[in-house]
């Protein structure tokens, strides 16, 4: 940029007085077409009428300004029409001028081809400019009529575009919140790190060119992905030499599509891991890319997008095996850095990267230093163990004597090396962990001489900070300095301190530095002592004004992350234990913000892990440990949705509520509001309580759950799926590590090692497959089966498989090579179950005659046929060691075997219904069972004993499986969900006491104080809703209660069965009134009017009868579906009905003229509920494509689609006044919409399938679900 230049831009920044003052009365008038377009074209007079920005290019004009501009400036508007105040809305005015300049800034910096000190250089002239247009801008503003305080205009965003850390930023980096324009560089290479400054060559560097151009060369010639590795242990180099590598010409060259560098971590959650790869999609494509719900999805469209590109793809700092895997065997070429040799795949070229060269080692001690040539750096490189971290920081010390003291390069290595010998420095073996400890300790020590004593202070105070995370440079101003905490000066010490190689990746620009755990682990043993008190400093320094922890800026990200950690640390238990119970801080801790947007299920993780740093000893810790489990039942809801908090705590720990003074009942009030949302507060606790037997609910399937697997630790479980799926689950963290995909129909068997990094599944399309659990991929398909694959089972040692396939054989697999070594048949018989022995040498197996039979595998005989059960066998398993069986079957026994004699041991009963599963603790002395009646019942099988019933699936549980110590079970159903149970022995589950029956139908007085509910048992249940109590149970029906109406008094009820019959009830005194049967075959649907005079019926021959419900008689017949009649709703006066059924129809009938008024249309699939206002002129409906559809009767005419469902809606309800709907779906939620605006106000999610719901007047609603549980809810809205 020239002089000529420079004044034009600064004539161009203050040539806009018309611009500025038109926009300002247009604020003023509120004239808001005006406002956007004088605003917008200001914005985009400032690009194009400025030479040295308007010829970079177009494109970047079009694109920055004209179609951003118009977007944001529309948000501005509503904001200043949501009545905000006009302050912010200059503040948000001005945010989006110095956006748009600063995005032409950028573009500036990344085209020319100055170096950094000639763009620094420039700073001081534009930031005078633009300084001068923001005066002239708040000038403007103010003369037109809008009123600016001190304070309203200021840097901003215009600021930090021209501070000197901005400009170092996108000289280094470039913009990491989105991709490079095209500049004529061979790819995307500002997403690395820098190059390393003063980076001295090793032999390693050739070397891993050679090899990465070779990876090259194979990349451009196949699919197949190829990983190098960098392995070494801390301090010895290893990223500054993948930095080097990337810096590389060569290497360039060999990637000319580009290098993407991700760093990850020890600390890495799979939303956290997403997120890494989600930010490398936004480097490569200008396009945001869209959310996915795992790393395998998003790696897998990055090698989509890469596939040719002839693309590097840099994976640094990686710790596990799984964060690993995703990048792994997609065809990507990864080079990646590690410590530990077991994070990498079998097949990967791996350099061990350790000391350096004597002559690498004595450049690296003579970085820097003029007139070092003839100075022998050979006896302090050798007495420091050619160790790169110990090199940096005596170079450090050199350059800080020769440039700091004056002293003469020589004079500075006497300095040095005589004091090293005073410290007691001698040689040591870096292979030794205690000689390295020693060496660095007396290293730094060497190197804090540099620094002066409130230096030297600052730099002791990092010994609270984890290792190796990002500090932010502002929060180590203000706990150093609490009183002025300037920036500026924690900038200078931490450029102090990285130049003295004593912190690492200090990175101004985005205002973060890092300290290598080498040193941490030297100051944490230094300060010992003064611990508690640095974390009480650092507490004290950070502490928001208002004292409120919950109102940390969301900027501190770091203090939000570890604010926990730091109470613990500074022995500050009883306010850790105030700030586990304080609902502002849950909430907030929740909420977007310190967390982008896509990395919920990390927040939620973030607070349990809150929980940990609480003593066992506190006397709150038992309360906190219910706090804690509730948030953990819940984790998965509060990910998707933490506006859900209140009502989630509420139905999960008000059974716990005692004395008003507890922590526990301050939470609960705090629960309770008021909040700044609307929510849905049970009034009744109906949801699992913590304490009990089950841990988390896993969602991770779109159909049934066939199958599940656990490893010996119970840390790790598979499940596999009607969808074809295998899922890989951290059960600890209730995160789903991987989706396997490769199977092509319905996974019906998995199986996990017990070390579980193998899984072995098997599935409908015939096939086994082995996976790589580790690495995310597919070791082998085993094909040779000729039908259904039905069951599978592994050795102990993984090498060994077995199969069972409908074709009526079991084929055992030697694993490793992928052949089959026996191939059994199994005649006259549908083999459901296999299971295998610890040793690999018997196998077991459970068909459908009713035997169980025992196969020597190594000689492929049939050893015993062990009969007992009376119908087929479904389930099998084995103890570790192979002398007890136990079995499932069709007559809902299990059964115990001696295999060795032959013998049962034992018949246990507890299920209702088919036992679908099995599993065997590693002793063999207790037993989980699932059966078809969607109950686990675990066992004692020494004593032949129930232990526990564990009710939570909705549906058949289809598999269970044990930890080997028995503690922790699993299971899977045809619900969809993956369930963890603590199963200890003595373990009870809490669970809300309510019914047991399963629940079909619901509905409520006008009062909202009476229920009644059909069950599947049916029975007609009444509930007064104070209290939950149940009061009355009604038996009438001879089959399940498909439906149920109640008068608006609450006196008079009728019921709906697949019996056939309307029942008709007299609630008060318990009676029944009259059975009646009309002609519309199996009873589906029923309502009554207003007044409980009328009545409606639907029924599976798709006919609608209105009749009298006090006489009884039919008053009419409506005939106008060709299918079941699921759903019917009278209006208050009876006169109108509105009737949806499995043909996809909804029908408006009046029913005194006895005709059909109108069909409606508006769903894909069959209607499923219907609803009409009190006057009859509103109606909605609900169906399998998860919709509610709002309509004008009257008119004939839709006036809204409500969308926010994922599954079917099973129950819709108005309002009297129809301005208010409630919808429940078999996605198990419940939402209440206002109608006239279509906006949902709040959603509650149960714990299954919500198939009924009521409401009550405006707010007060029941809703069941398919666990027979009814959720009393009443809707809580914002104070206005």
């Amino acid at each position: 940029m020239d002089s000529d230049e420079l004044e034009a831009l600064s004539e161009g920044l203050g040539a806009h007085e018309k611009e500025l003052e038109a926009m300002g009365v247009a604020l003023v008038k509120r004239d808001r077409e005006s406002f956007i377009a004088k605003t917008a074209n200001l914005l985009v007079s400032l690009v194009a009428e400025i030479p040295v920005l308007g010829r970079l290019s177009e494109a970047v004009v079009s694109r920055v300004f004209a179609e951003s501009a118009n977007a944001k400036l529309a948000q501005h508007w509503a904001d200043w029409e949501q009545e905000l105040d006009r302050r912010e809305l200059v503040r948000r005015v001005r945010g989006a001028v110095a956006e748009m300049i600063e995005e032409a800034h950028i573009q500036l910096v990344r085209s020319q081809h100055a170096s950094k000190d000639e763009i620094l250089g420039r700073v001081g002239e534009l930031r005078a400019d633009l300084a001068g247009f923001r005066e002239d801008f708040a000038a403007r503003l103010a003369a037109a009529g809008v009123r600016i305080e001190q304070g309203d205009i200021r840097d901003g965003a215009i600021g930090v575009l021209l501070d000197k850390r901005e400009i170092h930023h996108h000289y280094h980096h470039g913009d990491a919140s989105r991709p490079p324009e095209e500049t004529g560089e061979p790819g995307p290479y500002r997403c690395m790190p820098p190059e390393p400054a003063g980076f001295i060559p090793r032999k390693e560097l050739d070397e891993l060119v050679d090899e990465l151009r070779k990876v090259a060369g194979k990349d451009a010639h196949g699919s197949v992905g190829i990983t190098t590795a960098l392995q070494g242990a801390g301090g010895f180099g290893k990223t500054t030499l993948a930095q080097a590598l990337c810096h590389d010409a060569r290497v360039r060259e060999a990637f000319p599509g580009g290098i993407l560098w991700t760093t990850l971590g020890e600390e890495l959650s799979n939303d956290a891991l997403t997120d890494r790869i989600l930010g490398l999609l936004r480097w490569w494509s200008d396009e945001e890319p869209p959310g996915f719900k795992s790393p395998e999805e998003a790696a897998a469209t990055l090698a989509e997008r890469l596939s040719g590109k002839g693309v590097l793809v840099v994976v640094d700092d990686v710790w596990k095996r799984g964060h690993l895997a995703p990048f792994l065997n997609r065809g990507l070429s990864v080079l990646v850095t590690t410590r530990d040799r077991t994070t990498l795949p079998r097949d990967c070229d791996t350099k061990d990267v350790d000391s350096m060269q004597a002559s690498e080692a004595t450049a690296l001690l003579a970085r820097g230093l003029k007139d070092a040539a003839e100075i022998d750096f050979g006896p302090l490189a050798k007495r420091l163990g050619y160790w790169p971290l110990l090199l940096g920081l005596a170079n450090g010390r050199l350059r800080d004597l020769v440039e700091k003291r004056r002293l003469s390069v020589s004079a500075a290595l006497e300095r040095v090396s005589a004091r090293l010998d005073r410290l007691g420095l001698k040689a040591f073996d870096e292979k030794n962990a205690e000689d390295r400890a020693l060496a660095v300790e007396l290293t730094i020590r060497l190197s804090l001489d540099c620094l002066d004593e409130d230096e030297r202070r600052c730099y002791e105070r990092l010994a609270i900070f984890p290792e190796d995370v990002a500090l932010p440079i502002s929060m180590l101003a203000r706990y150093w300095w609490p009183d002025d905490g300037e920036l500026d000066a924690a900038e200078e010490l931490c450029e102090r301190l990285a130049d003295l190689s004593l912190v690492q990746h200090l990175d101004l620009a985005r205002g973060t530095v890092r300290l290598h755990d080498v040193f941490r682990q030297y100051l944490t043993d230094s300060q010992r002592d003064t611990m508690h008190a640095l974390h009480a400093a650092w507490l004290d320094a950070l502490r928001p004004e208002s004292g409120q922890w919950s109102d940390l800026s969301i900027e501190a990200a770091y203090a939000w992350q570890y604010l926990a950690y730091h109470l613990h640390e500074a022995g500050r238990v009883d306010e850790l234990a105030d700030l586990l119970f304080d609902y502002a801080w849950l909430e907030a801790k929740l909420r977007p913000g310190w967390l982008p947007e896509g990395r919920s299920s990390e927040r939620v993780n973030a607070l349990l892990s809150d929980f940990a740093h609480l003593p066992a000893e506190h006397t709150a810790k038992h309360d906190a440990t219910l706090v804690q489990g509730a948030l953990r039942l819940s984790s998965q809801v509060l990910a998707l949705d933490a506006a859900q908090l209140p009502g989630h705590l509420i139905g999960r720990l008000a059974c716990f509520e005692r004395a008003p003074e507890t922590r526990l009942a301050r939470l609960l009030a705090q629960s309770r509001g008021p909040h700044g949302h609307a929510w849905l507060e049970p009034l009744v606790p109906a949801l699992t309580a913590p304490g009990g037997a089950l841990q988390q609910t896993l969602s991770g399937h779109t159909g049934g759950v066939n199958a599940v697997a656990l490893s010996g630790d119970g840390g790790r479980a598979v499940s596999g799926g009607e969808d074809g799926k295998v899922v890989v689950w951290d059960v600890e963290r209730g995160e789903q590590e991987a989706t396997l995909s490769g199977h092509t129909k319905s996974v019906n068997a998995v199986v996990l090692s017990r070390d579980g990094r193998r899984a072995v599944s098997g599935s409908s399309d015939g096939t086994v497959k082995v996976w790589d659990v580790e690495r995310g991929r597919e070791e082998a398909t085993l094909s040779g089966h000729d039908g259904w694959v039905l069951a599978v089972a592994l050795s102990g040692d993984g090498r060994r498989a077995v199969s069972m396939s409908f074709d009526g054989t079991m084929k055992v697999w030697e694993v490793q090579r992928g052949q089959v070594e026996t191939t059994l048949s199994v005649r006259n018989t549908w083999v459901k179950a296999v299971a295998i022995s610890g040793d690999g040498r018997r196998a077991v197996s459970g068909g459908s005659k009713g035997t169980v039979v025992v196969w020597d595998v190594e000689r492929g005989q049939q050893e015993a046929k062990l009969s007992g059960p009376t119908g087929g066998v479904q389930a099998v398993a084995f103890s570790g060691n192979g002398r007890r069986v136990v079995s499932g079957s069709q007559d809902g026994t299990v059964r115990v075997w001696d295999v060795e004699r032959g013998q049962q041991e034992a018949t246990l009963s507890g299920h209702t219904d088919w036992v679908r599963a099995v599993a065997l603790s590693g002793d063999g002395r207790r037993a989980v069972s699932g059966g078809a009646d969607g109950k686990v019942v675990v066992w004692d099988v020494e004593r032949g004993q129930q232990e526990a019933t564990l009710s939570g699936h909705t549906d058949w549980v289809n598999a269970v499986a044990f930890s080997e110590d028995g503690r922790r079970a699993v299971s899977g159903g045809d619900d969809g969900t993956v369930k963890v149970w603590k199963v200890e022995r003595g373990q009870q589950e809490a669970v809300p006491s309510d019914s047991t029956e399963l629940l079909s139908a619901v509905a409520l007085s006008g009062d909202g104080r009476r229920a009644v509910s059909g069950s599947k048992e049916g029975k007609v249940l009444v509930r007064e809703v104070e209290g939950g109590t149940q009061a009355v149970t009604l038996s009438g029906h001879t089959d399940i209660v498909w439906t149920v109406a109640l008068s608006e008094d609450g006196r008079y009820a009728v019921s709906g069965s697949k019996d056939g019959n309307v029942v008709a009830w007299d609630v008060e005194r318990g009676q029944q009134e009259a059975t009646r049967s009309y002609d519309v075959g199996l009873v589906c649907a029923v309502a009554l009017s207003g007044d409980g005079r009328r009545g409606v019926v639907g029924g599976t021959d798709g006919k609608v009868v209105v009749w009298e419900v006090r006489g009884g008689q039919q008053n009419v017949t409506f005939s106008g579906h060709t299918g079941w009649v699921r759903a019917v709703a009278l209006s208050g006066d009876g006169w109108r009905a509105v009737s949806g059924g499995y043909d996809g129809k909804v029908v408006v009938w009046d029913v005194e003229g006895g005709q059909e008024e109108a069909k409606l249309s508006g769903h894909i699939g069959r209607v499923l509920a219907v609803a009409l206002s009190g006057d009859g002129r509103r109606a909605v409906w609900g169906g399998e494509d998860g919709k509610v559809v709002v309509w004008d009767v009257e008119r004939g005419q839709e006036e809204a689609t409500l969308s926010g469902h994922t599954s079917a809606v099973k129950a819709v309800v108005l309002s009297g006044d129809g301005r208010r709907a409630v919808s429940g779906s078999w996605d198990g939620t419940v939402k209440v919409w206002d109608v006239d605006s279509g906006c949902c106000l709040a959603t509650f999610t149960a714990e299954a399938s919500v198939d009924a719901c009521a409401l009550a007047g405006r707010d007060r609603i029941a809703a069941g679900d398919r666990r027979g549980r009814v959720h009393f809810l009443r809707l809580v809205e914002p104070e206005e």
